[in-house]
């Protein structure tokens, strides 16, 4: 009680959500944070919800979620699924030293409803509890977060200009035949071919 006394409001434990955007149908990465505190939170516990119709938290193994600590604090993480909402409880009985402020705590995998017209979907974070390494409860606010939905259309490929019969890009019935009887399409090739006949004119024997 003495430690809630001294941590005014600017100094509160802020526990809050990093969502990263996605498209329907596609997986992304939900971290949940900490920032202040004042240096004296030790550990933490949150029940993360979500809007069921538009997101799914990622299923790890029994009933748990597909979630992982930050490995560079010494706690330990452990999810349980309750329905729409997942549970989730980071500290440690052996390190109780405090956990240095401003960080990520742990990071869930969610699924974005492959059918979802949403934009957004918000990602809640209640029944809040943070703690000081004697186990003292200290006051806390809370940063829910969304996940931004990309529902632009994903273009079409577009079909190769058409190449009309007998030529390449010519109309129809322009084409270059071996055997035609005028230019047509050909004209390039009639103009290669005056060089020649005026050569072989030029050396026909008399």
């Amino acid at each position: 009680m003495f430690l809630i006394a001294l941590l005014s409001p600017a100094h509160a434990a802020t526990i809050g959500v990093h969502a990263n955007n996605g498209a329907p149908g596609s997986a992304v990465e939900v971290q949940i944070f900490l920032s202040g505190g004042n240096g004296l939170v030790a550990g933490m516990q949150t029940d993360i919800s979500w809007d069921s119709n538009c997101v799914s938290v990622a299923e790890g193994s029994g009933d748990t979620g597909a979630c992982f600590g930050n490995p560079s604090i010494p706690k330990q993480l452990s999810t349980k699924l309750r329905g729409s909402t997942l549970r989730a409880l980071f500290f440690s009985l052996q390190d109780t030293e405090p956990i240095k402020q401003d960080a990520v705590l742990f990071t869930c995998t969610f699924n974005v409803a492959a059918d979802t017209t949403a934009t957004e979907c918000p990602i809640n974070l209640v029944n809040v509890v943070v703690s000081d390494s004697k186990g003292g409860r200290l006051p806390v606010s809370v940063d829910s977060g969304v996940i931004q939905i990309d529902q632009s259309p994903v273009p079409a490929a577009s079909a190769a200009p058409g190449v009309a019969p007998g030529g390449s890009g010519q109309e129809a019935g322009e084409g270059c035949a071996v055997t035609g009887s005028r230019p047509g399409g050909c004209a390039l090739l009639w103009l290669l071919g005056i060089p020649l006949l005026i050569s072989g004119r030029r050396w026909r024997p008399r």
